[in-house]
């Protein structure tokens, strides 16, 4: 993000950023290790920077200014997410031919992450009327077993409001 003065010509800017706190940021100076920070680019330009963006960075940014004795602030609302992952999901799982076998695929997020499936082409599993297969949030489910359901099933975790998504290959073998 920056914050910028552009009156000409200018007298004494003063650019500064205040955290979600209301502290003072700083340019990273020696031997300090802020994931927060500003770097000035120019006279003009002040800009933030925000690495290893957490769930811990949210809040409000404050760009603070003055021209001609006149304060002035603009307000950034910065609000980090966590990305989906996966828990309990093994890469391997084994399964028994004629019988009905759950692949355990579970994902968390701050969202709730939906979840779709592929098998070994990586087209979509298709939910047709043969009831071969069903997608619950345990994972995906499927019926009557056979030699064909061995393969790499890919577990897609999508957080659709900030587009974040993962995958893992899960190999199935009967």
């Amino acid at each position: 993000m920056e914050c910028r003065c552009d009156e000409r010509p200018p007298s004494v800017v003063i650019l500064k950023w205040f955290g979600p706190n209301d502290k003072e940021i700083m340019p990273p100076g020696p031997g300090t290790k802020s994931n927060v920070y500003t770097e000035w680019w120019d006279d003009l330009t002040n800009s933030l920077y925000i690495t290893n963006m957490s769930k811990s960075s949210s809040g409000e940014y404050k760009c603070f200014t003055v021209y001609n004795e006149t304060h002035y602030v603009h307000t950034y609302d910065v609000q980090a997410y966590e990305a989906p992952y996966f828990i309990n999901t093994k890469e391997t799982q084994y399964v028994i031919n004629g019988s009905d076998a759950l692949i355990t695929c579970e994902a968390k997020g701050d969202i709730n992450p939906l979840i779709s499936w592929h098998k070994d082409n990586f087209e979509p599993i298709e939910i047709t009327d043969d009831n071969k297969y069903e997608i619950s949030s345990e994972g995906l489910l499927i019926h009557n077993i056979s030699i064909e359901d061995n393969g790499v099933y890919k577990c897609v975790a999508a957080d659709y409001e900030t587009g974040e998504e993962v995958a893992i290959d899960i190999k199935v073998e009967v």
